[in-house]
């Protein structure tokens, strides 16, 4: 029996990361090549646990459009893929530079369909991440955390490259995984770190490391069975089945899916779409407008909503004051007449209570009558009114 613990005294990273890149040289027929890409969808009893395992990350991990993910032990990119065609910004990192290979070959010969972001492909040292400060909005490591000899190191640089908010989502093994026999054989003849994974034990580095909170998933990779009568007793209030209950509770004595959270616990931003409100105060400049001449808006704003705005310079989910024109018919979609943009805040987006004013202008008008609807927008997002805020209307006569 080998001592996981041991055999980490026994090899620097640098040996660990070589040990990592041969296991891979066993992959060096198209046949290999072609069977471990299929990953996730190689072994039918396996799959269904890969894919809830990858769901629940996925939906821990609050996912928005245009976020920046870091798919740490990403190996030969089955998730890389995934995540690639949600639409969003994949850093694909590993210690093997032949796995990520791989993975680069599977991008070739299955490309992506749709509107996507070409993924990166990030070989590590162990050590350091070759990425900026708050440079990731997320980090998605899928059974990877538990290969990793130095764990305290590696949460101070997921912390480091993380924005503020940002989320590490894991799926790894339970506290008894160096010793299945699956573990064993690994260890034994490839050399592999199969650490076991102690919550108690990695919360404190990872709170050292610059987290700040950490949410234990419950979940069920496996489905717990119950007859009709039971389920609707269940319904009425009574307790689950004891089959069900030993069952869950069997798999979560070996599987952990849990969160690190760096700074506010499930902060929501305007990329998410969710919890925007505003109250508007709207004035003209002068009330003599004339055609086709720029007409000049000083917009009072506060958020009343429970989400951050991000600011004018995000790519996705910036908030900026937006005008429309008011359509004649019901049936007709209000036109996007101009922008202004809301002054840079001096700390990470303007927060819930927070006020600015913004003065600028919006381009002329034909002569008649004519409905501004000032509103803000959370750009490639949606509109306020969208989440249930009121916009300004203003009547305008231009001569």
């Amino acid at each position: 029996m080998i001592d996981v613990k041991e055999l980490l005294k026994t090899y620097t990273v640098e040996q660990l990361n070589k040990t990592a890149d041969d296991y891979f040289k066993q992959f060096d027929t198209p046949t290999a090549i072609g069977r471990l890409l299929a990953k996730p969808f190689i072994n039918p009893r396996e799959t269904p646990h890969l894919l809830i395992s990858f769901a629940h990350v996925l939906q821990g991990l609050q996912l928005a459009r245009g976020m920046t993910i870091l798919d740490f032990g990403a190996g030969p990119c089955w998730s890389t893929r995934y995540l690639t065609q949600l639409g969003y910004k994949v850093i694909a990192c590993d210690v093997s530079e032949r796995a990520l290979n791989i993975g680069k070959k599977g991008f070739e010969l299955f490309p992506i369909q749709g509107p996507h972001h070409q993924p990166r492909f990030l070989v590590s040292d162990g050590h350091r991440l070759e990425l900026p400060d708050e440079s990731v909005d997320r980090v998605c490591c899928l059974s990877a955390f538990h290969h990793v000899p130095n764990q305290e190191e590696t949460l101070r640089e997921m912390a480091r490259v993380l924005k503020p908010g940002g989320i590490a989502g894991f799926s790894e093994p339970g506290p008894n995984h160096s010793r299945s026999e699956q573990s064993q054989y690994e260890m034994k003849h490839y050399t592999v770190i199969e650490n076991d994974i102690v919550l108690d034990e990695i919360w404190p580095l990872a709170r050292k490391a610059g987290f700040t909170d950490i949410q234990v998933a419950y979940f069920a990779p496996t489905i717990p069975l119950m007859s009709l009568n039971q389920f609707n007793a269940y319904l009425q209030g009574a307790p689950l089945p004891a089959h069900c209950t030993n069952l869950m509770n069997g798999i979560l004595r070996e599987r952990r899916i849990f969160f690190l959270y760096r700074g506010i616990l499930g902060v929501a931003t305007s990329r998410e779409g969710k919890g925007l409100r505003a109250e508007l105060q709207v004035d003209l400049s002068s009330t003599s407008i004339t055609a086709m001449t720029p007409i000049e808006l000083t917009v009072q704003v506060r958020n009343i909503g429970e989400a951050i705005w991000l600011p004018s310079t995000a790519p996705q989910g910036a908030v900026n004051v937006g005008v429309r024109l008011a359509a004649n018919s019901k049936s007709q979609e209000r036109k996007d007449h101009g922008r202004l943009r809301l002054p840079l805040p001096k700390k990470f987006g303007h927060h819930p209570g927070d006020s600015v004013t913004v003065t600028g202008t919006i381009p002329g008008l034909p002569r008649g009558r004519h409905t501004l609807v000032v509103d803000l927008v959370s750009e490639t997002v949606c509109w306020f009114e969208n989440c249930g805020s009121t916009p300004v209307f203003v009547t305008v006569d231009v001569d």
